[in-house]
Parts: structure tokens; sequence; C-alpha cells
């Protein structure tokens, strides 16, 4: 383990042939979060999903939300948004 940690970035999208409303209500249930925050959160810009896990961590958990239909990047911490990990 190197020590580097990233955010799992949402980049305000869903991803194509996925129904927001589905989107939303996987969102809220993974997150523990109500219906109407998960769509802010999807109706919203670019939002930092998880913060500060390690590589392997992160991976797992985009990937969760990319099978969900979330568009999403890692992101070292520290990193500016144009240093984004273009890849899971």
């Amino acid at each position: 383990m190197n020590g580097t940690l990233y955010h799992v970035v949402y980049k305000g999208e869903i991803l194509s042939g996925f129904d927001m409303e589905a989107v939303c209500k996987d969102l809220a249930r993974i997150s523990s979060i109500s219906a109407e925050k998960a769509k802010r959160i999807l109706e919203g810009g670019r939002v930092i999903l998880k913060r500060n896990l390690d590589e392997a961590a992160a991976r797992r958990f985009g990937t969760r939300l990319q099978r969900m239909g979330l568009k999403v990047v890692l992101q070292l911490t520290g990193a500016k948004v144009s240093a984004l990990c273009p890849g899971l």
C-alpha cells in the first residue's frame, strides 16, 4: 500500500441508457440518504461522493456507482479537477 488516497467524484450526469428515477433510488439506498437528497445530488454538478479512500476501495465504490448509472471518476486527494483519473 502506497498511502495514496482518492475521492470518488460524480461528474453531474448519468450514463446513457439508465433511468434517472432508478439511479436516484439506487443512490439513496446505498448511501442511506433520502430520495430527495439523492435527486439533488444527481441534478447538481460535480460532487465528491466518497473521500479519502485507498485505490482499491475507490475503484470498488466507483465501479458500483457506474453499474448503477452514475458517471464518476477517481480524483487524487489534493489534486485539481484536471488531474482526475480518467477510468476506473
